[in-house]
């Protein structure tokens, strides 16, 4: 079953009856991802989601989001540096830089947020 797979792709089972204290922040990482993905959701919005995993487990995370997508039609928003991790397994990717000019005015309180995605430029 999906809660099974889960479990033994992520390497938690293990630690399941762990307090939350006891774990390391990939661990916790880890539980966090099953716990989203237990529910199947429709859209995953995940920010940096193999930051703290060493290579393997990150592999095991995508494969896992591409699990998701086609089984259950989800859609998988992810923000990552690591390029070389996602470029083989997305349909898309953006990539971002902040023009130089923006980025100072910015950081000086001159840029209201409203106006930042203007000066957001695709690569």
């Amino acid at each position: 079953d999906w809660l099974s797979f889960l479990v033994e792709t992520l390497n938690i089972e293990c630690i399941l009856g762990n307090h939350p204290s006891s774990l390391s922040f990939g661990e916790r990482q880890r539980v966090a991802i099953a716990r989203a993905m237990s529910l199947r959701p429709e859209v995953v919005f995940a920010d940096e989601p193999t930051a703290a995993l060493d290579p393997k487990l990150a592999n095991q995370v995508m494969q896992l989001f591409m699990k998701a997508a086609q089984e259950f039609g989800s859609a998988i928003v992810m923000v990552s540096h690591d390029l070389a991790l996602v470029k083989n397994l997305v349909l898309r990717i953006f990539l971002f830089k902040l023009e130089p000019t923006a980025r100072a005015q910015f950081w000086n309180g001159a840029l209201h947020e409203k106006s930042l995605s203007g000066n957001l430029a695709c690569l």
